[in-house]
């Protein structure tokens, strides 16, 4: 079974979490700033700002791709020029994370979901991670 996990994130230069979440009108769920420690030997090099998409079933990973990247179109697309704006000045791209347990098919996307992530005009970024079936389901 695979799950995944979808995000949007702006990478740059940014002097503060509401530097960008003023202009998107909302908070980011996450914001790490160049320099801060990411692990106990690395620093992020630049600062992340990063709305992440869930399932509203409370869990933290989604059973379809196209479901996620469905939800996050929803939230982005009506704020395509702020988006737009913020891509000149900073790498702004979609982020999704999917957690493997086997080797069966993984995502499918409708014709409906490429065109609206056309529309959005950011790059969709798809990571792999291999994990037990028994720690699969988003917990």
């Amino acid at each position: 079974m695979h799950t995944y996990t979808v995000e949007l994130r702006i990478i740059g230069d940014i002097s503060g979490e509401r530097d960008i979440s003023s202009r998107l009108g909302m908070s980011a769920t996450s914001f790490f700033k160049n320099g801060e420690s990411k692990s106990p030997t690395r620093q992020w090099e630049k600062s992340v700002w990063a709305f992440a998409i869930e399932p509203s079933n409370g869990q933290t990973e989604w059973d379809s791709l196209e479901k996620g990247l469905k939800n996050l179109v929803d939230r982005f697309l009506p704020l395509k020029f702020a988006i737009n704006e913020l891509k000149g000045r900073y790498e702004v791209f979609i982020c999704c994370g999917q957690f493997a347990s086997g080797f069966e098919a993984g995502a499918n996307f409708s014709p409906e979901l490429l065109k609206q992530l056309a529309a959005l005009e950011v790059q969709l970024n798809i990571s792999t991670y291999w994990r037990e079936e028994s720690t699969a389901g988003g917990h």
